[in-house]
């Protein structure tokens, strides 16, 4: 609503009867130039602080027909003047930018502890967003994507039915459709994850291509990588794609199946539908459709367990104590 307006009294100046006055003065102003050129050399420092005050344009615009005030809500102008203020304002902020998403079709099971920046969007039908999540920067999301408990997102790109499990972080990633990623996945940027893909608890990457369909799991570093469709990395894999110096990639391609707790020295390739033996360090290239493993040959010693329970001075398992046993201590080397 607008009002006729004559004067802006600041409070060290104002009467009692002024004070009383619930109008406050926002601090915006619209004036035409020509005018306001005039009227700021015509300011006088006659007043309780001897300061030049831009409210006084206000009593100027009144001697050439009068000036508009127009009426906003207290929590839209609020002036900011320490971080409690600022605090406080940044509350309604995302009050109001939780509800305009939340009347979009967006559900937020906790919309106080949910945090979206202003420049994040578009949100989908459908999208569900459990509480703690934090989405930053230019971060959109497609339609029935599922986000759950303390993610945070920052400039993140998310297509339609992908499922963001608790506490996963993704930075500066592109992630495709009907993903499911998490818990505790972590995409630094450079991340690209295509459709249908899975990346478990505890992986990580960084500068990563996952192609359509491809797996990690559990518990895997992939920096510096392109892992091509279907291909499967096991647990405790790492691409040792840093020597000190610089950087190098690794890349797996479609098909291929990485064994757990495997390193892949970068640079180095595992080719189409090869196989990488659990707990192998690969230094060179792996031929499509090969089979690469450097795990030392298992040696079995017969015996060894029975005789080690027996010299600490253990019952051997199915067989019964035959009475103090004569030493005792750490069992000999085989």
């Amino acid at each position: 609503m607008a009002t006729a307006c004559s004067k802006i009294v600041e409070h060290a100046d104002a009467t009692e009867a002024q004070k009383q006055i619930v109008d406050t003065n926002a601090g915006f102003y619209a004036i035409k130039l020509g005018h306001l050129r005039k009227d700021l050399a015509a300011l006088r420092a006659d007043n309780a602080k001897g300061e030049l005050y831009l409210t006084d344009l206000v009593a100027h615009a009144a001697t050439r027909g009068g000036a508009t005030a127009i009426d906003a809500p207290f929590t839209e102008v609020a002036g900011i003047n320490d971080r409690v203020d600022l605090a406080a304002v940044e509350v309604e902020a995302r009050r109001r930018i939780n509800e305009g998403w939340m009347r979009a079709g967006v559900t937020m099971t906790d919309p106080a502890s949910t945090y979206i920046d202003a420049d994040v969007g578009p949100l989908g039908k459908d999208v569900w967003i459990a509480a703690n999540v934090a989405l930053r920067g230019k971060t959109s999301v497609g339609d029935g994507v599922r986000i759950d408990l303390g993610c945070v997102l920052t400039d993140v790109s998310v297509a339609a039915d992908t499922n963001i499990k608790p506490y996963s972080i993704v930075t500066e990633t592109t992630v495709g459709s009907r993903v499911q990623m998490g818990p505790f996945t972590h995409c630094r940027p450079g991340s690209r994850i295509d459709e249908d893909v899975h990346l478990g608890n505890f992986v990580e990457t960084k500068k990563t291509h996952m192609m359509a369909g491809a797996k990690a799991n559990h518990l895997a570093y992939l920096g510096d990588a392109s892992v091509g469709q279907k291909s499967n990395i096991g647990a405790g894999v790492i691409t040792c794609n840093y020597d000190g110096v610089g950087k190098f990639q690794t890349t797996i391609e479609s098909g291929a199946f990485i064994g757990s707790d495997s390193q892949l020295v970068a640079p180095v390739t595992v080719g189409r539908d090869a196989y990488v033996g659990a707990g192998t360090t690969v230094t060179k290239d792996v031929p499509r459709g090969s089979l690469a493993i450097t795990r030392v040959k298992q040696v079995n010693v017969e015996g060894w367990a029975d005789r080690f329970r027996r010299g600490a001075g253990e019952e051997a398992p199915g067989k019964e104590a035959r009475g103090p046993v004569a030493r005792c201590g750490a069992p000999r080397h085989v």
